[in-house]
């Protein structure tokens, strides 16, 4: 289902199927909402969740973090502004890349005339007579170098790495999707009084999501 304005959706099905996050000095974390189908719907100005399984208040946290925003930067706004042939790569519109990475809030400042994304499409198919595509795109933002971030200063090399895989409807008609997300953060810190300290956290995560008919 679909509001009158198109882009949100007024109700959806999310499935994980792999999410994990490591970082250095940490055990590794496998969240419980893996293997839920979970289904999202606009109540009140905003998505409540259900799941046929068990969802935690720190789940609900989670995909209320990830969901809130969904429509304000999609697929679409990554496309080439004209076609591009199956293994051709674009340049995705830097101020698209930025608006994705500010939304998720509690990170350091982007280093914004060095961010960089690039689309390739992989594959193109047709299926209910809807275009559907394979895209990846590749992401590095650069965080600010000298900018204070949680008490400390961040040093150069610090910055986000990621590979996005989406096999989706790519001809705006219904949101229908399967994303697989690597994403790689370095943060080279300096703690006043001490030495750099460097965090590392990998994140691995493969998710579908639509539309509920």
């Amino acid at each position: 289902e679909r509001s009158q304005d198109a882009k949100k959706p007024t109700k959806f099905q999310i499935v994980y199927d792999q999410y994990k996050e490591k970082a250095i000095g940490k055990a590794e974390v496998n969240s419980s909402i893996v293997g839920q189908k979970i289904v999202g719907e606009m109540k009140d100005g905003k998505y409540q969740f259900a799941s046929d399984g068990k969802l935690t208040s720190a789940d609900v946290d989670f995909l209320e973090r990830h969901y809130r925003k969904i429509d304000s930067v999609t697929v679409e706004d990554k496309l080439p502004k004209k076609p591009v042939k199956v293994k051709e790569t674009w340049d995705v519109d830097r101020a698209v890349t930025l608006k994705a990475f500010e939304e998720f809030g509690d990170l350091p400042p982007a280093d914004r005339d060095r961010v960089m994304e690039k689309g390739k499409l992989l594959k193109a198919y047709k299926k209910d007579d809807r275009q559907y595509g394979v895209l990846e795109f590749t992401i590095e933002i650069p965080f600010k170098s000298g900018q204070q971030y949680k008490g400390a200063v961040l040093q150069d090399g610090s910055k986000v790495t990621a590979t996005l895989t989406i096999d989706c409807c790519i001809d705006g008609s219904i949101l229908d999707e399967q994303l697989t997300i690597e994403l790689k953060m370095l943060l080279n810190l300096k703690v006043p009084n001490a030495t750099v300290i460097n965090e590392y956290v990998e994140l691995d995560e493969s998710r579908q999501i639509e539309v509920t008919k």
